[in-house]
């Protein structure tokens, strides 16, 4: 879309079709009167995106009758608090990850779509089917997706420090013990570090699933602890060899916290696709950064997996069809198109992935790998405590990167804590 974003595009959208609503009056074109439908007024769940207000005015320009009351900051954990209340909207946006959307499903808030686009014919197959399944539970859909990306499996690196130094930089054919030598060379302590990596729980799983390991058996909807694996031992002693034993990394509480954007980390390691929007801004032109994608580890597989967010229609809400149109419209192109101007991550959509908007960006085609073959699934626990989940792995790792303990004696330690969040019932059982 040359010289003008797609967002001032959806703005000018919808400024147009209301100019052409005023113009037109509540007549057709043949001169007869345009039935008259009652005026509506959605509640909308969603977090922050501005995307999200600006394809809200493109909507009620469409559909002069439905009034959009967006409700701001009210996702992720606290739809839960909304939903117990009464309080929760007609739509509201949720994430598969951390985001409350299989508690809600499971706990019969969500309604079920399928019914829906059956009867409508609506299409489908125009979302990647990864996306779409993700967001089943017990076979039935309780959300379209609105976005999919990539998380944890990022590489972005500093190509500067890597040119001055005399490097190649990493390529989709990096192997780990190739990584780990780069990072290495490329750490001049204390101003310069070789490698920077993410500690969070979705970080990890990439990683883990390189080395062919898992959090938990099945890997999907878990039930049993199984991350002191022999193959996942080896992903957490190549942590702790990274940072302990050849200091190519920063010892957390030890050592300076450095920042990729400064310039003073040559490799940024398990990072998000929305990140490649962001770090040009950051960077301002200080040096030049490139992405790739994590190492494969040694069975030649390389790990992944996939945040989808979701939007979904309150089982409680007296305005099914208007929400249905509400979700249509979130999922469709031009809504992807939107939210790719603020992501770099354009929806759930092949169409919107492969416009070529967005692959004549830098640092896109490489996460459009990911999506386009399909990344492995969340690592969810059969009773969706991701938000535990995450917490408890933010508390019991600490001493693996602190270099406390090795990974032999930690990981034996806390695996029954992981057990213990497992073995705990769905919500509402």
């Amino acid at each position: 879309m040359p010289d003008v974003t797609r967002r001032r595009y959806v703005r000018g959208t919808a400024a147009a079709a209301a100019g052409l609503l005023a113009a037109c009056g509540p007549f057709r074109t043949g001169g007869e009167p345009a039935p008259r439908k009652d005026p509506v007024t959605l509640r909308v769940n969603y977090r922050t995106e501005q995307w999200i207000v600006d394809r809200a005015k493109a909507f009620t320009a469409t559909n002069p009758h439905i009034t959009l009351d967006l409700i701001a900051n009210s996702g992720y954990e606290k739809l839960l608090i909304l939903a117990a209340a009464g309080d929760l909207g007609d739509v509201y946006w949720a994430s598969t990850g951390q985001g409350s959307y299989f508690e809600l499903a499971s706990q019969g808030f969500a309604l079920d779509l399928e019914p829906l686009a059956k009867r409508d014919k609506f299409d489908l197959k125009q979302f990647y089917p990864h996306a779409l399944n993700q967001g089943r539970l017990d076979g039935k859909l309780y959300g379209l997706p609105e976005g999919i990306h990539p998380g944890g499996v990022g590489l972005y690196y500093n190509v500067t420090l890597f040119e001055q130094a005399g490097l190649k930089p990493p390529t989709l054919d990096t192997s780990f013990d190739e990584l780990t030598a780069a990072a290495r060379q490329l750490t001049a302590r204390p101003d310069q570090w070789g490698i920077v990596y993410g500690t969070v729980y979705w970080q990890l799983t990439p990683t883990l699933r390189s080395f062919g390991a898992e959090w938990m058996d099945p890997p999907s909807f878990g039930k049993k602890a199984v991350m002191d694996s022999p193959k996942a031992m080896q992903a957490w002693q190549w942590y702790w060899n990274l940072t302990h034993k050849h200091r190519a990394a920063p010892i957390k509480g030890v050592d300076k916290a450095p920042s990729f954007t400064d310039g003073n980390v040559a490799l940024w390691y398990a990072q998000i696709s929305n990140s490649s929007a962001t770090l040009p801004r950051q960077i301002g032109g200080r040096f030049k950064v490139d992405a790739t994608l994590i190492p494969k580890g040694p069975g030649g597989k390389r790990g992944s997996h996939a945040h989808v967010n979701e939007w979904s229609i309150s089982a409680r809400t007296t305005h099914v069809e208007e929400a249905w149109l509400v979700q249509k419209w979130y999922a469709n192109k031009d809504s992807a198109m939107a939210r790719g101007e603020d992501t770099n991550s354009p929806g759930s959509r092949p169409d919107a992935w492969n416009d070529p908007h967005f692959t004549s960006r830098p640092m896109h085609n490489v996460f459009k790998k990911v999506v386009d073959e399909g990344p492995g699934p969340m690592a969810i626990p059969d009773n969706f405590k991701m938000l535990e989940m995450e917490q408890l792995t933010n508390k019991v790792m600490e001493p693996l990167w602190t270099g406390q303990q090795a990974p032999q004696q930690l990981i034996a330690a806390i695996k029954g804590e992981y057990q213990q969040l497992l073995d705990r019932p769905r919500p509402g059982k």
